[in-house]
């Protein structure tokens, strides 16, 4: 079920659910297991995201609209 609403020039839609359907944390993620991660891969996951990491450019995004 989606409940729809007017949000500036167009409009916002937020997905309701039913109590049943909300699950705990715990649920979601039993089964994940721990994981203890070399220094080595962490260290080159920072470097990435400090790389990527900026400012948000709207025109440079794919998915930016023409506006008139």
């Amino acid at each position: 079920m989606m409940m729809l609403e007017p949000f500036g020039k167009g409009i916002m839609a937020t997905l309701l659910l039913y109590p049943y359907e909300i699950r705990s944390e715990e649920a979601v993620f039993e089964e994940i297991p721990d994981l203890k991660l070399p220094q080595q891969m962490v260290g080159l996951a920072e470097t990435i995201i400090d790389k990527m990491s900026g400012d948000f450019e709207r025109r440079s995004s794919r998915t930016a609209t023409k506006t008139p």
